[in-house]
Parts: structure tokens; C-alpha cells; sequence
């Protein structure tokens, strides 16, 4: 699965007409003009950050960093049908967030880390979607679920 990081519209919209099925939007400036164009095609929009933009706007997640509110306040926030994924770095941040209503994770690693870190979660029994951020190939070979990329030529 691709998630398309997008951060103009015009990038989502080029991203939809390859046939991306879901975009995720890095700036929250730019939301507003991506989410007809997601809606017409029915395609999943998810937000860096910002759980009342989701909220005000109805799209569908959000993705948390580290220093935004915790996924447990995002999801009593957002309610049981938003998407919550988690930027992280580690196999110890995934342990922490997977007991918790989290939709998916967001890996920063590079593709070798990246499997180990799969390989291991999978171990201890995280069953939650992992994404890696600017993923390659390598990163699928290696064991992530999907790439989050703004690398149209992956679409």
C-alpha cells in the first residue's frame, strides 16, 4: 500500500490521478484544497498533527508526532471511527503506543532497521500497520506493511 505525503494540493491531485487511494496531507494550509478532490475519488485523508483540523474538517485520521497530544486523548477526541497513526523511530515507541487504539505507525528508519524492527514488533505481537516514512522497495522487502512517500514514481 502507498500513502501519498502530499504537500500541496496540486501533489495530492496529481497523486490521485495515479490511482494513490490514500493521501496524507503535510500541511495543514494546504487541507482544505485536498479534501473535494479526496472525497470525489474516494480516497482516505489523513492530517500531520492537528486532531480539531480532523475534527472541523470531518477527514478521516490524523497521524501524531511525538510532541502532539497523546493517541489515547486523540481517540477520545476524534472517537472510534477517525484513523490514528504514530510517527516513531523505535521498536520501543511501537511497544508503548500498540496496547493503545492506534490504526498504524509511521516508521522512520532506513530499510534494514526498518525489518528489524518489523520482525520484532511482529515478535511481541503488534499487529498494527506499519508504514515507512520515504520508504523504498528495500523497506517492503524488509517487512513494512506499506510506504508513506512523496515520491510519485512509487505510485
Amino acid at each position: 500500500m502507498i500513502q501519498f505525503l502530499a504537500r500541496t494540493a496540486e501533489q495530492a491531485a496529481a497523486a490521485i490521478a495515479a490511482g494513490c487511494t490514500w493521501i496524507h496531507c503535510a500541511d495543514p494550509s494546504q487541507l482544505d484544497a485536498m479534501i473535494e478532490p479526496c472525497r470525489e475519488a474516494d480516497v482516505i485523508l489523513t492530517l500531520q498533527g492537528s486532531p480539531s483540523k480532523v475534527m472541523d474538517t470531518r477527514i478521516h485520521g490524523v497521524v501524531l508526532a511525538s510532541s502532539d497530544i497523546s493517541a489515547a486523548e486523540a481517540r477520545e477526541f476524534l472517537g472510534p471511527h477517525a484513523i490514528i497513526g504514530c510517527n516513531v523511530t523505535t521498536l520501543f515507541e511501537i511497544l508503548n503506543l500498540a496496547p493503545l487504539d492506534v490504526d498504524f505507525f509511521v516508521l522512520d528508519a532506513p530499510a534494514a532497521q526498518c525489518g528489524e524492527i518489523v520482525r520484532l514488533a511482529r515478535s511481541k505481537g503488534v499487529e498494527q500497520r506499519i508504514s515507512a516514512l520515504n520508504g523504498t522497495r528495500e523497506h517492503l522487502d524488509a517487512g513494512a506493511d506499506a510506504l508513506l512517500t512523496s515520491d510519485l514514481s512509487v505510485v
